[in-house]
């Protein structure tokens, strides 16, 4: 079961072809004549005569289709690493959220979200940490006017069952050192995929923020929103402040739209 606080949010093009007209060539019926001769007699065929099938000319054209991408972002090319967002229920630690900037270009109501992350655990001797996450925290703000999410502005709110995400294993990013340490561990990845039950509308060429956190017993190991090779930077909130992860911080996500 979803546990939804909707309110509501506020999310390409195509092109037609035609072809060209075709032409029908002129048929003529070809000229014939015969002479037929004796020894006595010459007979001379009538005159001949020349036949002309009158042309025409049919011009088709076919209709003109606009086909719309479905999306409202669609960015699966993963990028080296990802950034932790993530909320503890075991202990009292403060959350980590990672903010993720959608501007549609048609307005639409969502009926898919994906997006991909990875389980890393900076321990000696540790690699391939299992998923903890029971759950995922899916929330959409307004943007403030200077491209930062507006927290006293959240448009939706939904709390999803890991069962719900259709988790997928997909192959390990490989082996990367964690900060400050030298033994590498492995970056274990997953794929997920929502299918939403209710109505949450993007409109057009309006930047709203989506934020996706894993909810987990503990911070270990951690969950992080892996990278996508370009795109708008993402913002990170810890304890109450803003920090921009920089450029080439994209998420990989995809948010699918049905257009209205």
């Amino acid at each position: 079961m979803v546990t939804v606080a909707l309110i509501v949010v506020a999310c390409g093009s195509g092109e037609g072809e035609s072809s060209p007209p075709s032409t029908a060539t002129p048929t003529t019926v070809p000229t014939t004549a015969a002479i037929v001769a004796s020894s006595t007699t010459t007979t001379t065929q009538p005159p001949t005569t020349t036949t002309t099938v009158p042309s025409t000319t049919t011009s088709t054209t076919q209709a003109t289709t606009t086909t719309t991408s479905p999306f409202a972002v669609e960015s699966r090319l993963k990028g080296f690493g990802s950034d932790i967002s993530q909320r503890v229920t075991a202990v009292q630690q403060l959350p980590v959220t990672i903010f993720d900037p959608v501007t549609p270009s048609f307005t639409g109501t969502i009926s898919t979200i994906e997006w991909s992350g990875v389980y890393v655990q900076c321990a000696e001797g540790v690699s391939d940490p299992q998923p903890t996450a029971t759950g995922f925290v899916i929330e959409f703000h307004s943007d403030d006017g200077e491209g930062v999410p507006d927290l006293g502005s959240r448009l939706a709110s939904m709390t999803v069952p890991i069962g719900e995400t259709g988790q997928t294993e997909v192959p390990a990013d490989g082996l990367v050192p964690c900060t400050g340490e030298t033994d590498p561990v492995i970056w274990l990845g997953y794929d997920y995929l929502f299918e939403l039950d209710q109505e949450i509308t993007l409109e057009a060429d309006v930047t709203v923020w989506i934020s996706i956190q894993a909810v987990t017993p503990t911070f270990v190991p951690y969950w992080g929103w892996t990278v996508a090779t370009s795109g708008p930077s993402s913002w990170r909130l810890f304890n109450g402040e803003f920090v921009n992860v920089g450029t080439l911080r994209k998420r990989v996500l995809s948010i699918k739209l049905d257009p209205i």
